[in-house]
This record gives C-alpha cells, sequence and structure tokens, in this order.
C-alpha cells in the first residue's frame, strides 16, 4: 500500500467485494449515462481499469471514460465511502514524489516511473522529473527531493542532470567540491603531477623535475568515481609520470620545478640525483666548473677571476699546468684561506700561464712568508736570525714535497720567496732555498713575478751584488728580452751570462707576463680586486739598434 492511497480511505476496497460485476474482477463500461448507471441499487457499469470519468462529457456519455491523464494512475477501485449507494466510478491516483508517468493510461502504482539517476521529483502527479543542478550529482534512482542530489565530490566535476561524477582529467586537480563542468579543474602546478580525479597534486618523485604544468601520473586518485569501462594509460616519463630525469651536474629534490646546478667545485656524473650532498667535491688536480645555466636553479655559484660565473659539473677536468688546485674548499686551511674572492665555498681552479691569478698559499706558505719578511735588512739583527733558524726547524718537519710546494706558493705580487731573497740580497736564504727546494735550475731561470721579472733581474735592478753572484753560481742567466728591458733602464749587466728561453716552470705562470683582475671584473659585486694592480712589460723589438720599452 502507498500513503497517497490512505489520503482517500480505505473503505474503497471493501466496495470492491459488493455484489455486481466490478466485484467479480470483471469491468462493463457505462453506454448510457455513467453516473445513473454508477448510482443504480446495484451498481453494474464503471469505467476500466487505466482509465477514468470525467462527468458531463462534451460528447456522448460513452465518452466520459477517458484514459488515466498524465502523472497518475487509474487501479480502477470505487471512488468514495458510500455505503448506501456505493459509485462505482474510477479514481485518479497521483504519481507519488520520486515517479513520474508522461503518458497516458496508467493503471497501477507500476506504471509511475521512478526518476532516473541525476534527476528528482519533489512533487505529486509530475510529468517529468527535474534536473539536478550543476554541481550536484544523483547516483540511484528515485530521488524525491533536491537533497538527494549529493554535492559533486572535490577531484570532479557535475554538469546539469549529472548521474555520476566524471573524474577531472589527469594533469588537472580540483580541491573544491562542487564543481560545475572540465573547465574548472585546475592545471597540475609546475614540479607536480595529476593523476585522474587528484584533489591535490603530487610532487615529481625525488630526483625528477616537472618544469610544465599539466603533468600527469598513472593511477586514479583514491575515491574517485572511474568510468565504465576504464583503462589506465600509463604515461612514458620516469615513474608513471610526465616529470622528467634529473640531468647530470645536477641535482633535484622532491618536487622540483628545475634541476639545481651542482655548486662550483663539485661534480655529479649521475642522473637523478635527489640533492646537494650527491654532489662530490672535486679531487685535488683537477677543476670542476662549467658555465652557469640560468635557467636553472643554482645552490653556490663561483665566479671566475673574469667575472665570469660557474657551477658544478658532470666530469672534473684534468689541470694540465698546475699539477695541485690551491683554491678547493674554503675555509679549510688546505684550501682558499687567502685571495678567494668573496669568500665561496668549494672553489677551484686550474691555475694555467696567464690566468691572472695568483693561487692562494696554505697556512704553511703563510707562515713561512712572515719568517721571510722578518729577514729585511731593516729588521734588527736577532729577529733575522731567529726567523732563519726558525724557517729551517719548520721545513725541517715537512716532507721534501710539502717544503718545495710551499717555497714555490706565490705572493699577490707573483713573487715566490726567491724573488724575494734575492732582493733582500739574503745569500744564507738562498741557500736555504737551495737545500729545501725552493730553488732550481728552471726556478732560477724562469720563474717570474708579476712585472715578469726573475729573482737575478731583481738583484741586478737593486744592486745586490752578493745576490746576483749566488744566482749566477747555480746557473741563472738573462734571456735576449730580459737583457733588453734593464739595458733599457740602464742596469750594467755585462758580467750575467745569456740564456736561452726556458720552458715555464710548474708554478703555472712562468715566461708569461699577466696581470691580476680589476674590480670590474667582479660585475655585480662590491668594486674590489683580490689582487693589487701588476704591471706588465710589453717589448716591441725593431731592427734598429734601441729598443722600444711600453709600460701598461
Amino acid at each position: 500500500m502507498h500513503g497517497y492511497e490512505t489520503q482517500f480511505g480505505f473503505a474503497a476496497v471493501a466496495l470492491c467485494l459488493l455484489p455486481g460485476v466490478l466485484g467479480q474482477g470483471q469491468t462493463v463500461p457505462c453506454i448510457d449515462d455513467c453516473l445513473a448507471e454508477a448510482l443504480a441499487s446495484v451498481p453494474t457499469k464503471g469505467c476500466a481499469a487505466g482509465t477514468y470519468w470525467r462527468p458531463y462529457p462534451e460528447s456522448s456519455p460513452v465518452d466520459s471514460c477517458q484514459p488515466c491523464p498524465l502523472g497518475a494512475y487509474c487501479p480502477g477501485i470505487a471512488y468514495g465511502n458510500f455505503t448506501e449507494h456505493p459509485v462505482n466510478l474510477n479514481r485518479r491516483i497521483l504519481c507519488p514524489t520520486g515517479t513520474f508517468r508522461n503518458i497516458t493510461g496508467g493503471s497501477t502504482l507500476e506504471d509511475c516511473e521512478l526518476c532516473h539517476p541525476g534527476y528528482f521529483s519533489g512533487s505529486l502527479g509530475l510529468t517529468a522529473c527535474e534536473n539536478c543542478p550543476a554541481g550536484r550529482y544523483s547516483i540511484t534512482s528515485g530521488s524525491s527531493k533536491l537533497g538527494d542530489c549529493l554535492e559533486c565530490p572535490a577531484g570532479h566535476h557535475c554538469s546539469e542532470a549529472c548521474s555520476r561524477p566524471v573524474p577531472c582529467p589527469a594533469g588537472s586537480y580540483a580541491p573544491l567540491p562542487g564543481l560545475a563542468n572540465e573547465t574548472e579543474c585546475l592545471n597540475c602546478t609546475l614540479g607536480h603531477w595529476c593523476q585522474i580525479g587528484a584533489v591535490e597534486p603530487l610532487g615529481c618523485a625525488a630526483g625528477t623535475f616537472g618544469n610544465s604544468t599539466r603533468l600527469r601520473g598513472n593511477g586514479s586518485a583514491p575515491g574517485a568515481f572511474l568510468p565504465t569501462p576504464w583503462t589506465d594509460i600509463t604515461p612514458s616519463g620516469l615513474y608513471g609520470t610526465d616529470c622528467l630525469p634529473c640531468p647530470a651536474a645536477a641535482f633535484c629534490p622532491h618536487a622540483s620545478v628545475l634541476p639545481t646546478q651542482c655548486p662550483a667545485g663539485t661534480f655529479q656524473s649521475n642522473t637523478l640525483a635527489e640533492s646537494e650532498a650527491e654532489c662530490e667535491e672535486c679531487p685535488e688536480g683537477f677543476r670542476c666548473r662549467m658555465p652557469l645555466v640560468a635557467d636553472l636553479e643554482q645552490s653556490n655559484v663561483a665566479r671566475l677571476p673574469d667575472g665570469q660565473p660557474v657551477a658544478g659539473t658532470a666530469v672534473p677536468e684534468v689541470c694540465e699546468e698546475d699539477e695541485v688546485v690551491i683554491h678547493h674548499f674554503y675555509p679549510n686551511v688546505t684550501g682558499c684561506v687567502e685571495n678567494c674572492p668573496y669568500q665561496f665555498p668549494r672553489q677551484s681552479y686550474c691555475h694555467v700561464a696567464g690566468d691572472g691569478r695568483v693561487p692562494d698559499r696554505t697556512s704553511t706558505a703563510l707562515m713561512i712568508d712572515t719568517l721571510v719578511e722578518h729577514r729585511g735588512e731593516n729588521r734588527p739583527l736577532q729577529l733575522r736570525q731567529d726567523a732563519l733558524s726558525n724557517l729551517i726547524q719548520l721545513l725541517d718537519n715537512l716532507t721534501s714535497e710539502e717544503a718545495a710546494d710551499s717555497l714555490l706558493m706565490l705572493d699577490q705580487n707573483g713573487r715566490a720567496i726567491l724573488h724575494k731573497a734575492a732582493m733582500f740580497d739574503d745569500v744564507e736564504l738562498l741557500e736555504v732555498l737551495w737545500q729545501y727546494g725552493g730553488a732550481g735550475t728552471v726556478t732560477l731561470q724562469a720563474s717570474r713575478d708579476s712585472d715578469g721579472f726573475t729573482a737575478v733581474m731583481q738583484a741586478l735592478l737593486l744592486e745586490n751584488s752578493a745576490a746576483v753572484a749566488w744566482l749566477i753560481s747555480k746557473g741563472s742567466g738573462l734571456t735576449d728580452s730580459d737583457a733588453q728591458v734593464l739595458t733599457a733602464r740602464g742596469v750594467n749587466i755585462t758580467s750575467v751570462p745569456s740564456i736561452t728561453e726556458p720552458s715555464a716552470p710548474r708554478l703555472g705562470r712562468g715566461s708569461f707576463a699577466w696581470t691580476g683582475p680589476s674590480g670590474e671584473d667582479f660585475g655585480g659585486l662590491p668594486k674590489v680586486s683580490p689582487m693589487p694592480n701588476t704591471t706588465t712589460w710589453v717589448f716591441t723589438t725593431t731592427t734598429a739598434p734601441n729598443t722600444t720599452l711600453t709600460t701598461t
């Protein structure tokens, strides 16, 4: 029984059981006057199920039985509760909420069709159900009120009369519920990927990056309403996403938009690096740098002496000139302790002849230089003697290789200890340098300071006869160009032997004129040069006896 039948009472059922044609399950339509026939003492006529009596027909009484109207059904049950004068005229029953009837002639409740998913009917006797509004859906049949249309869940969109939420396509997401169409799904953000029905973007896995929007991923978000049938199409990218693998010389943390270049002075040979910890320190004797890629993220950038910004590389490059890279790691005492521009960590330079930079000295070399400065002629005698004694003691505690390397390191003017000893006219110091590897045939002949002068040239300029004699005794001399420079300065060189142009020593600078960088070479940073200005001698040789000498 339906509640709508109680609206009219149940007595009509009893009337159907009275003696007569209708009580026997038969229906004889009225012929002349349906009302008169139905009001007879023993009713014998009536309208069949699926029809109802319409009084005062426009034509004949026969036309009084009309098809049950839209939105209702006519079961053939007597209408009314009149025991003395039973009225055997069929009644109309309106289709209940949640149903509709859009054709005539309904005879049973089953003829009222349930509202389809995506629709509802909240009133009696409707001929059509109402659409669930956009942004809502109804997945079941027979919805009887607007509240039965549920809000479209996040990650989906629901058009008007939606029977099942449609997931946002892969490459997009919807963080809020109630979307009405696909255009309201948001593009997956940079550095993330979105599977079908995504509520929030998922970050590209560490070791990968995503530099564009709408990156897709395989699978579906939990709770997504998947279409039927549905096939999971896995993107061709890494880990089943469109995220790209991190390249060598860079690393990509979780949700990276772009790779981050390894710091200058490090290298990273593999792809898929996830963090800066995978960028390895550049080994001694190599340099690890490549031009900065402006489009990538940067972890730590260094600048070359000419101001060019550099970052880490994929493969270390062998230093062809210097066997040991002094600029290696600040502030480790074995690395960049003196002249690193701006004190950046992990600076790694290969110092080659003419590159305009002097390698930073180690703490040992700085200590040696301090002791040598105490050997100056204007220092007290006791201080000079103690300085030489302490120097010998310091060198004795080093290996022969460490001692030689420390003695050959250049200061900011490009001068090794050998140059200073010659300028001090300090033969005792020269003997120590000879003994501990700070002087040798090649070094004596070719090691030049920033002005292009060898040790014997400095001694001749200062008229240090003792030092000149010692240097000559060990094989030092002047090349033709050296002789021209000194002659132009009025220096007497008659007693100094001539030598051919020697090969450059392993100091990385020998026999080449060079200039330290100026502050302008470090554009965008404080205009402070890490080295003082130096003088470069440019020689112009003519066929005339005179030689033109120009300074810059």
